[in-house]
């Protein structure tokens, strides 16, 4: 068996998607440790204001501007961290968007193309940016909130949702994820796709409402018991779990 990826030298975290719901989440949490350094990306800066809030009373908490997809702020980000911190512990992919519009007989191409540029290529470019931070340090992990929507296993489940282009993007970020444990499992670098759970955020609210979510209704938690959850994954990250789709209480979930 693997140690786990955690040890007692101070840990540098980088968090995409942290100014509210589950990257706020994971950035508040984050901060009742007292060995860590925090990177919160969010894509406007100015406008974070609970962020805001928490920089200004933690030293050691940088907000840094973060768009999804954008390549020229990744590698910019990168360049910071590199230059303040030195390298990386622990990725987060969090940024995401999900629309529940249409099924996919009806589904338009611009729909389609801004889910995948936010939920599988915004991934990629922030893998591609980190990587070289990630392999400067020796805890190497790179953990994408995922879905259940993108469980190809599971698809049945989710027609009702009218979530075509959202579940297509997920379930291309579960292979994106599996590839990067593949290609460089001999780097020692663990990625890990997690579903987060039903969470109660701004994007899922709407959808909460609808009847066809009635039966899910029950079960679903808060922001903040998810960011905990992922914490938790990502702490106890080991080579035996690289590559793999989990829950967000630990359990492996089908592809």
């Amino acid at each position: 068996m693997s140690t786990p990826a955690n040890s007692t030298e101070q840990k540098v975290w980088l968090i995409s998607g942290a100014n509210r719901g589950i990257g706020f989440g994971l950035v508040n949490n984050l901060l009742a440790r007292s060995d860590v350094i925090i990177y919160a990306g969010a894509r406007e800066p100015a406008k974070a204001t609970e962020l805001q809030k928490l920089a200004a009373e933690h030293k050691n908490l940088h907000i840094v501007k973060l768009t999804s997809g954008s390549v020229e702020e990744a590698k910019q980000v990168a360049a910071v961290i590199e230059k303040q911190s030195g390298g990386l512990d622990y990725v987060v992919a969090n940024a995401g968007i999900a629309n529940f519009t249409s099924r996919l007989e009806a589904v338009t191409l611009e729909d389609f193309n801004e889910h995948f540029q936010v939920n599988v290529v915004g991934v990629l470019v922030l893998f591609q940016a980190t990587l070289p931070l990630l392999l400067k340090r020796t805890t190497r992990v790179f953990e994408a909130v995922g879905s259940g929507a993108g469980s190809i296993t599971n698809a049945h489940h989710f027609v009702a949702f009218n979530n075509g282009s959202y579940s297509l993007s997920k379930a291309a970020l579960n292979y994106l994820v599996r590839r990067i444990s593949v290609e460089h499992a001999q780097d020692d670098l663990i990625a890990i796709a997690v579903h987060p759970g039903l969470v109660e955020t701004d994007s899922s609210k709407e959808f909460l409402k609808r009847p066809e979510a009635a039966a899910l209704k029950s079960g679903a938690i808060q922001p903040d018991d998810s960011a905990k959850a992922l914490l938790a994954i990502a702490d106890k990250a080991t080579k035996e779990t690289s590559g793999k789709f989990l829950n967000y209480d630990g359990t492996e979930l089908p592809w």
